[in-house]
């Protein structure tokens, strides 16, 4: 009879869309309250996926025409209704806001859906066009963040450098943003307000700033201006973003253990970090300014090495300007003296998708800066900079590419700079997999720095007046091998100055078969020319949070230094801390860094930033409103109650999308699609509907799972799937469902419902 019955509609659909064809009929549309067990039992059911979410419930009914059939009427089901008006009837629907002029499109930045007969799905994605959370209930958070890097040696004359940075962001109303970043520096022991800013949103396009900051932008820094305050006003294509998306780490193969001081282009401080004898990989932070960075290896109290890089900045950039103006603290240096004076300047930037330009200039005659940078070639980019002050003049050119070849990853920076203080940095490398784990990297870098008198604007402490020349080849080969007593993993490592420097290094890593937490040693040796280093570590995970690295360190065969490494992470605090007690003094080294979330809901702590809130408010009673809810949150699945408040990172012009994927849960259409504002605690309200509860069974006739049952109740109804099982809605009021099939009723059964229970399994 079923199989009769489906053989009776496809004819009918074919009848019907032939018609539709001939007589430009169009998809009818009809919204009901309520369908009897005989109608139900003549129509097909519709599944309707709304942006991957099971969310409304349909028919098709193909008696006398091509007809969708809805329950629930809501904004989404009635542009839905809107759009499949415009549709002939056919096996297969499909429709586009990118090839319709709907008004409702208008109000969409996509508006997809289509239907397929056979499958009996309905597949709506959409997202808003413009649309903004903002109207919600939302109150004022703030982002507390902090890093703390310091490190000493001592050899007889003790090396110490280091700072605390800290940063406080805060939305003062959904239009408006708060942000002061503080930095006190250990060795000066002064603090000083590193940036100071008030963000007005104008529209969701432009916005305007007022701030100060202690260093001006890469372009001021180079005229030599500090201390700069004034107002700039923002403008970008929505989702554009103006500046840098990633900076690249640099590689280093350093002689000796030690310690990595970081140093900006114009001698400031960035971040320390230990140092490793052979190569080394370096992170740098996004907002580093500059097309140089200096690191500098300390061993004992001593800068053993100094290495000059470009900063190699890629990824996309949007159609974005920002127009500055104000006033700066000019600095001019006169032999080691400086002078300072006031001046008005004004900087612009401006950035497409594969170009960026800026220019800055203060009021003094001759004296200013400009820079572009291209990149309209797939992996391959290049830049400028010039800068004129007081006759002076300094010329910076960059150029990177990165591709593959053949299964070989490599890359190429070049930078060099034309000014009295010359530099030519070259960094190349490329890497390849070999047969199984086996791979092999090869980096060459060169550089060569040639400081005279001082840094404009920078301390003379911070940089020195000399030659640095730098060449350095480097080999690694890796591999993994498995074996039945556990993991081992192999290192050759080679590297040379192209002159009397060479090294050559082996270093053997073990993890045992049963995953102990205690014992993954490591054991290494390098030679040189003269000498033989060789080392010995065992990492122990104490817990989830806490590592300890124990090391010992030789020189040919004789102990030479001991100590740990500490890395301890939680929720709140992140820090990497070691210390080495050698026989000539001790190299000391913290890292720790965290980022709190604070807002009337409480404070989180993460070693991740979390710039948003959600609080879930359950608007019904209290009694019901304790049980959990299933919400899909930006694409995961969250089990959430009344209260409870969930963290996440949201920037400008980010969408956010909350769903429901609890059956007797409702929830506002306009949490669907919206932009969130960072720095705010958002409410997400929502409610049980109390009288209705989720029945779930299986129908079988016999020993055999029964397909096509109507299974209703009067607030709800379905059929059973070709396996028997069916779910649907019911009153907790009138707890009693009916199953009936080809027109003859068959069971009647009042569910026994437990107080407080929203989902009941029966059983055959």
């Amino acid at each position: 009879m079923a199989k009769f019955k489906f053989s009776i509609l496809l004819m009918i659909l074919s009848k019907v869309a032939i018609a539709g064809e001939k007589n430009t009929s169009f998809v009818d549309v009809e919204f009901v309250s309520e369908l009897s067990a005989e109608t139900l039992s003549q129509l097909l059911p519709v599944t309707v996926m709304v942006n991957d979410n099971d969310a409304v419930t349909a028919w098709l009914d193909l008696r006398k025409s091509y007809k969708f059939i809805f329950e629930n009427k809501t904004q989404t089901t009635l542009e839905l209704a809107d759009a499949l008006k415009t549709l002939s009837p056919a096996r297969s629907l499909r429709f586009s806001c990118a090839k319709s002029e709907l008004e409702l499109c208008q109000k969409y930045s996509q508006f997809n859906f289509g239907y397929d007969f056979e499958t009996g799905k309905l597949t709506l994605i959409y997202d808003l066009k413009n649309s903004t959370l903002s109207t919600l209930e939302s109150e004022p958070a703030v982002m507390l963040s902090q890093n703390l890097s310091y490190s000493e040696s001592d050899a007889g004359v003790k090396y110490r450098s280091g700072q605390w940075n800290g940063k406080l962001t805060s939305g003062i109303t959904e239009n408006s943003l708060l942000e002061t970043s503080l930095q006190y520096t250990l060795v000066d022991k002064a603090m000083v307000i590193d940036d100071f800013s008030w963000k007005y949103l104008l529209n969701d396009r432009a916005s305007l700033v007022t701030f100060y900051r202690e260093q001006g932008s890469s372009l001021l820094s180079k005229l030599g201006v500090r201390q700069v305050k004034g107002i700039a006003w923002d403008y970008s294509a929505q989702g554009a973003a103006l500046g840098p998306v990633e900076v690249s780490p640099v590689v280093i193969d350093a002689n000796s253990d030690g310690i990595f001081n970081i140093y900006d282009e114009y001698g400031s401080f960035v971040k320390t970090t230990p140092a490793v004898q052979g190569i080394n990989r370096i992170e740098l932070p996004q907002n580093i300014k500059g097309n140089f960075v200096r690191v500098d290896l300390v061993v004992v109290g001593e800068v053993r090495e100094s290495f000059e890089f470009p900063i190699v900045r890629s990824g996309e950039t949007g159609n974005a300007v920002r127009l500055e103006v104000g006033m700066a603290e000019s600095h001019n240096n006169v032999s080691s003296q400086q002078s300072k004076k006031s001046t008005p300047f004004v900087q612009a930037t401006g950035s497409s998708k594969n170009f960026t330009v800026g220019v800055s200039a203060v009021s003094e005659a001759n004296q200013f800066a400009a820079s572009a940078t291209f990149r309209g070639f797939k992996h391959f980019q290049f830049g400028a900079e010039s800068t004129f002050k007081n006759n002076l003049k300094q010329h910076d050119l960059f150029a990177n590419y990165s591709n593959s070849f053949y299964n070989v990853n490599y890359f190429i920076n070049v930078a060099k700079s034309f000014s009295d203080n010359s530099k030519l940095t070259l960094s190349t490398g490329a890497s390849r997999h070999l047969i199984g784990n086996a791979r092999i990297d090869l980096y060459y870098n060169q550089s060569s720095s040639n400081y005279n008198g001082f840094t404009a604007g920078a301390s003379s402490k911070q940089r020195y007046s000399k030659t640095v020349e730098y060449k350095m080849l480097s080999m690694k080969f890796s591999s993994r091998f498995q074996t039945n007593y556990g993991v081992f993993d192999y290192n050759i490592s080679a590297s040379t100055d192209l002159g009397q420097e060479k090294r050559l290094g082996l270093s053997v890593s073990y993890r045992p078969a049963s995953r102990s937490k205690y014992f993954k040693p490591t054991a290494g040796i390098q030679f040189d020319k003269h000498k033989s280093y060789s080392f010995v570590s065992n990492e122990m995970r104490v817990s989830d949070s806490l590592r300890f690295t124990p090391e010992v360190r030789f020189t040919n065969s004789a102990l030479t230094q001991y100590g740990t490494a500490i890395s301890y992470m939680n929720e709140k605090i992140n820090t990497d801390t070691s210390f080495y007690k050698t026989t000539a003094g001790h190299d000391f080294y913290i890292n720790a860094t965290s980022n709190t979330f604070i807002s009337r809901a409480g404070i989180k702590n993460s070693g991740d930033q979390k710039n948003v809130a959600y609080r879930f408010v359950n608007t019904h009673q209290s009694g019901v409103s304790q049980q959990s809810v299933n919400f899909n949150v930006n694409g995961d699945e969250k089990k959430m109650k009344n209260g409870d408040v969930l963290y996440d990172y949201s920037g400008d012009g980010k969408v956010s999308q909350i769903y429901s994927q609890t059956p007797s849960v409702s929830l506002n259409d306009k949490y669907n699609s919206g932009v969130v504002k960072p720095f705010r605690l958002y409410n997400v309200e929502y409610t049980h509907e109390a009288d209705k509860l989720i029945v779930s069974g299986r129908v079988f006739d016999g020993l055999r799972p029964l397909a096509g049952v109507a299974v209703l109740n009067h607030v709800g109804k379905t059929t059973s799937d070709k396996n028997g099982y069916f779910s649907l809605q019911v009153s907790r009021m009138e707890p009693v469902i009916t199953l009936s099939h080809q027109g003859y009723q068959c069971n009647v059964s009042n569910l026994n419902v437990p107080d407080g229970e929203s989902e009941v399994y029966l059983n055959r």
